[in-house]
């Protein structure tokens, strides 16, 4: 690692001393270094545990295994004066001296490529322009020792299938890093300055010069950080339970919340999701059961549906649910009342762009947080929604907007974002132009 520091910054070096079992994704702006980190990745594991098996590393094609990964290996090695033979027919490389290890060139082009491989570890470059079908196998060929380190690099590329299997659903083992363009010590200033002058718009400057992942369109919920907005802002067990409510009739999504009242904060840490069917009464039921287990859990004593029922939690609802019928004579708003919640909602919705910036600005100001893994769907919600060609939230078919329309009823009717004189509401976008809450 030593070696490394003389062409790694300071941010790539503290990603290279996270050793250990499991992946490092690290998603980096042109020119960040990201290529450059995933080789100095190889030789720290080739030279710590290199004597059990060979490094695999891959390219999305040939042509790039051959102008991009070979030539940053042949680049560093001799920056580094680390002797190494290169046999370039079958793209292998055998480095060291006394100590030797050997590295195995690849492409994904074929999902079959890597078969034949058992390696130590693995470094996958561009990984989101590989097929998934051919990047699972290249994941699976780590199994030799117990080192089991995989690094992948690339810029990212928004939330495609690589990203669904590798970071929506993430294992503990599994670490994410952003590094920029200015991460990068090596850079001349003119060159970050004319890029983002090339680049135009704000969405593509975040993503190819600062590294973060953005949506086609930009993202709707920018201000969400998966690391930072999941530590609670309201500790388990010490707040005031809340739900947020939004009905729909083939799907049910409502969100369940630990809220600080005199600080202003809540915590989300949990979400009820019925699929194919139901009525907001039966649904009713399913939440109150939730919230029974989860104070017994958190409370230190047991509640039950009665509990629950006394308790007269407040539920903030869309508004339609004044009107709707689900049954034949009662409305979602009488059903919520007659199931023990106090529904909360206006004669109508907030506008779209104004719920949206105060969920934003609660993210900003570390005053909402997600417990991410009792809700899954919400926080890929915050994760992917995108602007459409409009500006406004796209509406898919996937059902993931559903619980931030209840998130966002629950942050909007308590501490609705109060804009700042002269300016309009806004989307979601990299400069900040949301008001306080």
């Amino acid at each position: 690692m030593k070696r490394a520091q003389a062409q790694l910054g300071p941010k790539h070096l503290a990603i290279l001393a996270d050793r250990g079992p499991g992946v490092r994704v690290v998603s980096g702006g042109y020119g960040s270094a990201k290529t450059s980190l995933g080789f100095a990745f190889v030789v720290d594991l080739g030279l710590r545990h290199g004597e059990l098996g060979p490094i695999l590393g891959t390219e999305p094609s040939y042509p790039m295994v051959r102008d991009v990964m070979e030539q940053t290996a042949i680049k560093f090695l001799e920056l580094w004066r680390l002797p190494y033979r290169h046999w370039k027919a079958d793209h292998i490389f055998e480095i060291g001296g006394r100590k030797r290890f050997e590295f195995w060139c690849r492409s994904l082009d074929r999902p079959r490529s890597v078969e034949g491989v058992n390696a130590i570890g693995y470094w996958g470059d561009e990984w989101e322009l590989c097929d998934v079908d051919a990047l699972i196998p290249a994941m699976q060929r780590v199994r030799v020792g117990d080192a089991l380190e995989i690094m992948l690099t690339g810029t990212p590329e928004g939330f495609g299938a690589p990203y669904d299997l590798v970071l929506a659903n993430r294992s503990p083992t599994t670490r994410e890093y952003i590094i920029s363009m200015q991460d990068n010590p090596f850079l001349p200033s003119s060159y970050v300055e004319e890029s983002e002058r090339r680049l135009g718009t704000e969405s593509l400057i975040a993503e190819k010069i600062h590294g973060v992942r953005m949506a086609k369109g930009g993202r709707v919920y920018g201000r969400f950080d998966r690391l930072t907005n999941s530590v609670p802002v309201v500790e388990p067990g010490k707040g005031v339970i809340q739900i947020g409510c939004d009905f729909n009739v083939r799907y049910m999504h409502w969100v369940i919340a630990e809220t600080d009242l005199e600080g202003r904060r809540a915590h989300i840490v949990g979400e009820v999701i019925k699929e194919g069917g139901t009525t907001t009464d039966e649904h009713a039921e399913r939440v109150a059961e939730w919230i029974a287990a989860y104070m017994s859990r958190t409370r230190g004593r047991h509640y039950d549906r009665t509990d629950v029922y006394r308790m007269k939690i407040k539920a903030f609802i869309d508004a339609s649910g004044s009107s709707l019928r689900t049954t034949s004579s009662f409305s979602d708003f009488m059903l919520l009342t007659q199931a023990g919640f106090r529904p909360i909602c206006d004669r109508a919705n907030p506008p779209v762009r104004e719920r949206i910036n105060t969920v934003n600005v609660l993210f900003r100001d570390r005053r909402v947080s997600v417990d991410v893994a009792a809700c899954p769907i919400l926080a890929k919600g915050l994760e992917t929604q995108a602007l459409d060609k409009n500006g406004e939230p796209e509406k898919k078919s996937n059902n993931l907007d559903h619980g931030l329309d209840a998130l966002g009823y629950l942050a909007w009717h308590q501490w609705p974002v109060h804009r700042r004189p002269g300016v309009d509401v806004v989307t979601p976008r990299a400069s900040d132009e949301w008001g306080f809450v």
